[in-house]
């Protein structure tokens, strides 16, 4: 090989991994744009507050209210989801404590395991 052809390789190659980290750069900040749960329920209730009052052309003491009643609708939220949560893993839990008395053991291995694996795929989707 010729030194022009050495130097294009090169090139060629700086250029791929330049490519390689733009492409996953993008990546990364389309994922942290997704993942909005980083914030409090007062930094939500904020950003719920300004948008409206944009929107609205709110007084300073709508606003104060609307915040209010912001905050309480997210709190009200939180606490609903996470009694639903709740709720679905005794569900969970019955069905699978009822299932292991109907069938035999090697049966409720095959269940158990196919469950196990649902949920494990369950949570790598939503972490993405």
């Amino acid at each position: 090989m010729s030194v022009i052809q050495l130097t294009n390789v090169i090139h060629m190659k700086k250029l791929l991994i330049l490519i390689a980290l733009v492409g996953l750069t993008g990546m990364v900040n389309a994922q942290t744009e997704k993942k909005k749960n980083g914030l409090t329920t007062e930094q939500k209730a904020d950003k719920m507050t300004a948008k409206m009052k944009k929107s609205l052309n709110l007084t300073n003491e709508q606003e104060l209210k609307v915040k209010e009643a912001n905050i309480h609708f997210l709190q009200e939220r939180e606490n609903m989801q996470n009694e639903i949560h709740v709720k679905r893993k005794q569900m969970k839990e019955s069905h699978k404590a009822n299932l292991q008395s109907i069938l035999t053991p090697e049966q409720f291995k095959i269940v158990s395991d196919k469950m196990d694996k649902r949920e494990k795929k369950k949570k790598h989707k939503m972490k993405e």
